[in-house]
């Protein structure tokens, strides 16, 4: 990252995401019991490839293994009640709210990671459509900003955001419900298709 004095941009946003509720492609997006407002972010997953701590952004691509997609489910309702607060826990980490895969693509077939094409359609429709070089801050800055505040080890994954197009953000907004399907696409990457089911199916 450029020193912070010469930097005008604000730092990534970092949050964490239980390992258990990582699902697969194909598998079923489950909406939790009274929750009416999930939305989708379909983002490029990067799977670190060996140790690494406190790394430049010119060194960061050396610590990669590969790609993938993940769709960031997340609870835009929050909390939801009237007690001071929230928390991304709660809006993120429920089962089924980190849909991966369908494959881990070596880093050695995406030469380019900076520039490609992001599709996201739900129900057949268009949703979401940019590119990587869109990202406030690029793949391997994002790499490097998270390397100076933990250390990262095989198997770690680092979603890189989303572009525009979220259901949140829509007028009137959409969230999935029941019956939903949903695929997520990166150029040079894979698809990602998922369907959603609600409560008790």
């Amino acid at each position: 990252m450029p020193p912070a004095d010469t930097d005008a941009q604000w730092n990534p946003y970092v949050f964490m995401k239980s390992p258990g509720v990582i699902i697969a492609d194909g598998e079923a997006i489950r909406l939790p019991p009274g929750r009416v407002r999930v939305d989708w972010e379909c983002e490029l997953g990067v799977f670190i490839g060996r140790q690494a701590t406190r790394v430049p952004v010119a060194q960061a691509a050396d610590y990669i293994f590969g790609y993938t997609i993940e769709n960031d489910v997340s609870d835009r309702a929050g909390r939801d009640d009237t007690r001071y607060g929230s928390d991304w826990v709660i809006s993120k980490n429920d089962d089924t709210f980190a849909p991966m895969g369908p494959f881990i693509t070596p880093r050695e077939l995406v030469p380019d990671p900076k520039n490609l094409a992001i599709r996201f359609e739900l129900n057949g429709e268009v949703m979401q459509e940019a590119t990587t070089a869109l990202m406030i801050h690029g793949v391997f800055e994002q790499i490097a900003y998270t390397l100076s505040i933990t250390t990262l080890r095989p198997c770690d994954v680092i979603a890189e955001g989303t572009p525009a197009g979220v259901g949140s953000a829509r007028t009137p907004p959409v969230y999935f419900k029941d019956g939903d399907r949903s695929v997520c696409s990166y150029e040079g990457v894979g698809t990602l298709t998922k369907p959603v089911v609600g409560p008790g199916r």
